[in-house]
């Protein structure tokens, strides 16, 4: 059985993903949501962001399958404003990367952002199905 290189014989060029990472959720943007919508708009906004979420990540999926890297940024990047939007920076970068991996040509690159985008994706849409806002 094939060990794991250590760090100092890694590649340079190879850049090494965290599995159990998540999409982390930062509480300031959802306060001005709430201070600026009321707690009823607040939860509302938040259950469209989360219905959103799920179809723009089933989307970009089939748009990963047909190799369709135009279609696949443009999720990319709409994925990105949703997260910039609720305060999720860590959904927000991975969306940032795989959209320019899309744009980039590198398959092997594409494939890894995808997949890693995938799996804060679909973790943010539990965080998000789970969140109550107070008073909503």
């Amino acid at each position: 059985m094939r060990q794991m290189p250590t760090p100092a014989s890694r590649p340079a060029a190879v850049s090494w993903l965290d599995m159990r990472e998540i999409a982390r959720l930062d509480p300031e943007p959802l306060q001005r949501l709430q201070a600026g919508l009321g707690p009823q708009l607040a939860a509302d906004l938040l259950r469209r962001t989360r219905e959103d979420l799920a179809f723009l990540l089933a989307s970009a999926q089939q748009a990963y399958d047909r190799s369709d890297t135009g279609t696949l940024a443009r999720f990319g990047r709409r994925i990105e404003v949703l997260a910039l939007q609720v305060g999720m920076p860590t959904l927000r970068r991975a969306a940032a990367n795989m959209a320019a991996s899309a744009e980039g040509g590198s398959p092997p690159a594409l494939a890894a952002t995808a997949a890693r985008l995938d799996r804060l994706g679909q973790g943010a849409v539990a965080s998000l199905g789970a969140l109550r806002i107070t008073g909503a």
